[in-house]
């Protein structure tokens, strides 16, 4: 029998090699598929003692040999913290690389349903996606994108063509009111209105803002716990809001609290540009008289 060449060894090794590495793979990515597997329902009731309550009907796992991804059916995510809200979606895919199990993305492709919960206000959406992984500090941070949101309740016949948002939770709750509950940076493009407002129209060009809400939401009925939050010293402070409406354009930043009928106060301070509309708009509704208005004008 004719032996192999040098060449045609290192060709077989190499080979042997890559199967080796590739067997040694597969079985790392199906006993981590395993783990994940067994491990998402005691998982997701961990969860509610953090003020998160996940269900879904069904769940499958696969990806492989790129991702680990889970594809849940029938979604449903309650949360109390940092603020009340729902969430339902028919379908959820979420996934992470097998060499970084801390960053997971997500989109529920199947659009979906954000309230709060008495469903008095919400809205649904065509799509959301987005990814979450945990910062140096413990927090949970989310990336998010939405389209083609429309309002239900309290916010019917209100349209959003597009939002994008970066969202950071603590991960523990605040202890004081001085300490971070959420922070927020928010951008919504080509918003529609309910009514159409004269000399301004009823589509807001873009509407963006970044906040830190301080203190913590107590659980329980939304007025009561608005009511223990504003009374503990919770704020919300605003680092920037920017409107742009038409011919008007405001920049402004500030604190808002809750007063004693848990309607909101704060001070602000803004800079504001093509505001004649705005003004003319007040002063024929009444809230200036023609000096007034001019004074305000000059201001």
């Amino acid at each position: 029998m004719r032996s192999m060449s040098p060449f045609r060894r290192a060709v077989l090794a190499i080979a042997l090699l890559l199967l080796a590495l590739f067997g040694a793979y597969a079985g790392y990515w199906y006993y981590v598929a395993e783990k994940l597997r067994d491990g998402l329902a005691p998982w997701a009731k961990a969860q509610q003692a953090k003020g998160y309550d996940l269900h879904w009907g069904h769940v499958e796992i696969g990806g492989f040999p790129w991702t680990f991804a889970f594809r849940f059916t029938d979604v449903h995510l309650g949360a109390t913290r940092p603020m009340p809200v729902t969430l339902t979606a028919p379908k959820l895919s979420v996934w992470t690389a097998p060499w970084n199990l801390r960053h997971w993305q997500f989109d529920l492709l199947d659009g979906g349903r954000v309230a709060d919960p008495l469903k008095l206000t919400g809205f649904t959406f065509y799509r959301l996606y987005g990814s979450t992984e945990p910062n140096n500090a413990g927090a949970l941070t989310f990336a998010l994108s939405a389209s083609s949101l429309r309002g239900t309740g309290l916010a019917h016949h209100t349209a959003v063509g597009g939002l994008s948002a970066y969202v950071e939770v603590p991960g523990t709750p605040p202890k004081t009111h001085l300490d971070m509950a959420l922070r927020v940076a928010l951008r919504l493009s080509d918003v529609t209105l309910p009514a159409t407002v004269p000399g301004l129209g009823d589509t807001l060009g873009a509407l963006s803002f970044s906040l830190q809400m301080k203190g913590g939401l107590p659980s329980g009925a939304l007025p009561h716990a608005l009511a223990a939050w504003r009374d503990a010293g919770g704020t919300v402070d605003f680092q920037y809001v920017r409107l742009h409406w038409d011919s008007l354009l405001v920049d402004a930043s500030g604190t808002l609290a809750l007063d004693g009928a848990l309607q909101p106060e704060g001070a602000f301070s803004a800079r504001i540009t093509g505001q004649k509309p705005a003004l003319d708009l007040a002063r024929g509704f009444g809230a200036f008289q023609p000096p007034d208005a001019r004074l305000v004008q000059a201001v």
